[in-house]
């Protein structure tokens, strides 16, 4: 039997894999950045509040369907301290660009290593409480 792939007839790959007539073939990844943006837009970001006039910390509602959901997260702007992503847009964010971050708490929030340039959360219209 000809070996199936992945990209041609998914199907015929998954059930070749699982009568065992064909190996795992390795996922390829075309760029970090796509791979975490791709992974964003399972992320729904609301912005609940804004503390003026500062506008350092935000309070977000958080949910990832794959992870982890906070409802009333607050988010600390700090500088980045590492290179990373925007979790929602997966432009790079270079160390000492302005960033939100989840605020360090015990335990410590499953999204704690996700950050949002902060130019990007400052666009987010507040949403509406009922």
């Amino acid at each position: 039997m000809p070996e199936a792939t992945h990209t041609d007839q998914p199907w015929s790959y998954i059930t070749s894999l699982l009568s065992g007539d064909t190996k795992l073939l390795p996922v390829r990844h075309t760029s970090r950045a796509r791979s975490n943006f791709a992974s964003a837009q399972r992320i729904k970001v609301t912005v609940l509040e804004r503390p003026r006039p500062a506008r350092t910390s935000a309070v977000v509602s958080w949910r990832d369907l794959t992870a982890c959901c906070y409802w009333e997260q607050l988010w600390q702007r700090c500088r980045a301290r590492k290179r990373g992503f925007c979790a929602l847009t997966g432009t790079e964010i270079a160390v000492g660009d302005d960033v939100y971050r989840p605020q360090l708490v015990d335990p410590a929030p499953l999204n704690i290593d996700a950050m949002i340039l902060a130019s990007v959360m400052e666009t987010i219209p507040l949403a509406k409480r009922i």
